[in-house]
């Protein structure tokens, strides 16, 4: 969805979250899966999943703060390119991270 070979989440309950500046555009991929784009520019912003109610995930770089949400742990790695490094302080998950 980036075109990036990482990309940082922050996931929140859904009702804490509020977009203050402009509008997201959302596609579901596929069936309870949304993901939300910056109706402007198009760069990816948002997630949401079904399977998962209540929580809302965006994008930790589109944050006023993205320094207030380091990494607590890395998912996919199972999917990570040969060049990319680990972050050995967080705990890793070969598929999609539990908790």
């Amino acid at each position: 969805m980036t075109g990036a070979p990482t990309l940082a989440w922050a996931i929140f309950p859904e009702d804490k979250v509020e977009i203050v500046v402009g509008a997201i555009t959302v596609h579901e991929t596929s069936p309870g899966v949304e993901w939300g784009f910056c109706a402007r520019c198009g760069s990816t912003l948002t997630y949401r999943r079904a399977t998962r109610p209540g929580l809302f995930d965006v994008t930790t770089a589109t944050l006023d703060d993205p320094e207030l949400f380091p990494p607590q742990k890395e998912i996919w790695t199972g999917e990570r390119l040969s060049w990319i490094r680990s972050n050995p302080e967080v705990p890793h998950f070969p598929r999609t991270g539990a908790g």
